[in-house]
């Protein structure tokens, strides 16, 4: 299954995690938890994370499933601080073979922004042995993108 390398039964990250805007120009950075939690006998696996924006708790989690013969991925995010109460659903690809230093995965979905078009919304994971990467995209309409969130981990 391509999710090997994040399922090792339950797994803690520590790290940080950047979070831009929701000013212009603002960067804000903190400590943040990850839990690798495997579900429904390996098929999917949660990440649960937590960071705080200007000291008040957040959390969130991202619900992988892939399908090995086609290499794809769905995902289904939820976080306090983004989403509120929505789940954002979001497909895409794994990338490489789990046991490869760049092995990763990317999907996408997309969110309104009334009163205009929807924006997209990316989010990339690469993971190995000691490392876990979590990076987060907005997409304007025209294609461009801007970083959200950039998460950075060593096994806990």
């Amino acid at each position: 299954m391509p999710l090997r390398a994040l399922i090792a039964g339950r797994v803690e990250w520590r790290g940080s995690s950047l979070l831009y805007g929701p000013g212009p120009g603002k960067v804000e950075d903190s400590a943040s938890t990850l839990h690798v939690v495997p579900m429904l006998h390996d098929t999917f696996v949660r990440l649960d994370y937590d960071w705080a924006l200007e000291g008040a708790p957040q959390q969130g989690s991202l619900l992988l499933g892939a399908d090995p013969a086609a290499c794809t991925l769905s995902c289904h995010w939820i976080d306090t601080f983004h989403d509120g109460r929505g789940v954002m659903a979001l497909t895409g690809r794994v990338d490489g073979d789990p046991g490869d230093p760049d092995w990763g995965v990317e999907v996408r979905g997309s969110y309104p922004a009334p009163p205009g078009v929807d924006w997209g919304w990316r989010i990339t994971i690469t993971c190995d042995a000691d490392a876990l990467q979590v990076a987060m995209f907005n997409i304007a309409p025209d294609g461009v993108e801007y970083p959200a969130v950039e998460a950075a981990y060593a096994r806990a």
